[in-house]
């Protein structure tokens, strides 16, 4: 898990957006922190937050895509109309 120390400036929203890849959710570092924070709107200098993990992309699937066969547009088909 990673930490980040909070210094003078530090929002949940931007420590949201900087880790987790979006300022709404930064109620997930707030939850994650519950004991340390006494609100979400004060963060105290010094205190070292846990940041939760981005959230895992689905392990690829175990059976190929289709795959879409290309098929040529005999000349003077395309684009007359």
């Amino acid at each position: 898990m990673r930490k980040h120390k909070i210094v003078d400036g530090d929002t949940l929203r931007a420590l949201a957006e900087r880790y987790l890849g979006s300022p709404d959710r930064w109620l997930e570092i707030y939850e994650a922190n519950r004991e340390l924070l006494p609100s979400p709107e004060l963060l105290p200098i010094g205190v070292e937050l846990k940041i939760p993990p981005w959230p895992r992309l689905a392990p690829p699937s175990s059976h190929p895509s289709p795959k879409r066969a290309v098929v040529p547009i005999p000349d003077g088909v395309a684009g007359e109309g």
